[in-house]
């Protein structure tokens, strides 16, 4: 076999591999007081928290934003077509402030001081899961898909 023919190969199988679905990385939030959220997608780097659910018709579960280390951070919604609201999640776990997002909106929400994580969720579904600000995220599990 020739290096043309091994070159060919490898070349095949970039493509096919670059064709393949990519993962995503969700997660399973567990706060004080029994409440669940199952299957939240995670923005964990810059790109990705930037893009967040940006230039979608549904939003899904939401969005979880990992902030490592804690920091200020300020959310928006241009290219955003749908209501949302963010919760901020400090260091410790409190969920601290819950602000209601406008479409398309280029207003800047800021956490006001370092949070851990941030919260996106449709329009409602915080009080729909009946979490408020003072709740405390227990724990988070992650996993591919």
């Amino acid at each position: 076999m020739t290096a043309q023919f091994f070159i060919c190969l490898l070349a095949i199988h970039q493509a096919q591999a670059s064709e393949l679905p990519k993962k995503t990385e969700v997660c399973d939030l567990f706060f004080t007081g029994n409440i669940q959220l199952h299957d939240i997608p995670i923005a964990r780097t810059t790109e990705q928290r930037k893009k967040g659910l940006s230039n979608r018709q549904d939003a899904g579960v939401g969005m979880l934003f990992s902030f490592e280390p804690p920091s200020i951070a300020r959310f928006w919604m241009k290219d955003t077509y749908v209501p949302l609201s963010v919760g901020f999640i400090s260091e410790e776990g409190r969920l601290f402030a819950i602000e209601a997002l406008v479409p398309e909106s280029e207003d800047l929400h800021p956490s006001t001081k370092p949070i851990r994580y941030a919260l996106e969720l449709p329009k409602g579904q915080f009080e729909q899961h009946g979490l408020g600000v003072g709740a405390k995220l227990i724990k988070t599990t992650c996993r591919l898909i």
